[in-house]
């Protein structure tokens, strides 16, 4: 294979093995390889500069950034995109030809790629929203736990985390040890998910604090420091 011919190429992105299929500037085949992840970088620093086209799923960002600081043209492009050219079974040798068939389409269009800050601020999100779904979780439980026993003194999950152990524990105190165990696991789980979710809400108001973009979205009416940090 002559690689100083490559000038196109289609990588599927994968954790561990990559398939990777080649062109010369005439579209011309040149054939496809298996990378290990430790032959990538390797491999793509001997070819000539080229354009590598990509899906843009997760990782994306980083082997884009890799390949262009090696000479390279990054096309990032939406999953949607090789998609619809997909015939019959999928496997990473096809999808790294469709990928590149679909870099070569008139209508190919990168997408635009995150930065390591972006991804950074979007990561303090995305673990957010987990965060506050194991706390209304952890408060629908303990509230039916104690619906089961014919308590109705907390009705929301503000309502839980306001009330103090001792309240807690005289409401329980004639309980079944095993109900008196759950309880208190779930209200110790539902405190530690809203300190979580303070860490974090505390660490997007300081990043929105330092970044005039998101600064300057938040001046727009409904829009707030959350809202702000995800657009930004």
């Amino acid at each position: 294979m002559d690689t100083q011919a490559v000038r196109y190429v289609g990588i599927d992105l994968a954790r561990r093995v990559f398939s990777v299929q080649l062109q010369d500037a005439d579209g011309k085949d040149l054939g496809s390889k298996r990378l290990d992840r430790e032959e990538v970088a390797p491999f793509f620093a001997s070819l000539p500069p080229s354009t590598v086209a990509m899906e843009a799923a997760v990782g994306a960002g980083f082997w884009c950034e890799l390949f262009a600081d090696m000479g390279h043209t990054p096309l990032p492009l939406h999953p949607r995109a090789v998609a619809r050219l997909r015939i019959g079974p999928k496997n990473d040798k096809k999808d790294a030809a469709l990928i590149l068939l679909a870099a070569r389409l008139p209508d190919a269009r990168a997408v635009l790629v995150k930065s390591r800050e972006q991804l950074a601020v979007l990561s303090l999100h995305r673990m957010r929203d987990l965060v506050i779904r194991h706390e209304t979780a952890c408060a629908g439980q303990v509230l039916s736990f104690l619906l089961e026993m014919g308590c109705v003194r907390w009705r929301s999950s503000a309502d839980l985390r306001r009330t103090t152990e001792e309240e807690i524990d005289a409401e329980i105190a004639c309980w079944p040890s095993e109900f008196q165990f759950t309880i208190r696991t779930g209200m110790a789980r539902l405190r530690a998910a809203h300190e979580e979710n303070l860490t974090i809400r505390r660490a997007l108001q300081r990043w929105h604090a330092t970044h005039p973009r998101s600064l300057s979205l938040a001046t727009v009416p409904g829009i707030g420091y959350a809202a702000a940090t995800a657009l930004a």
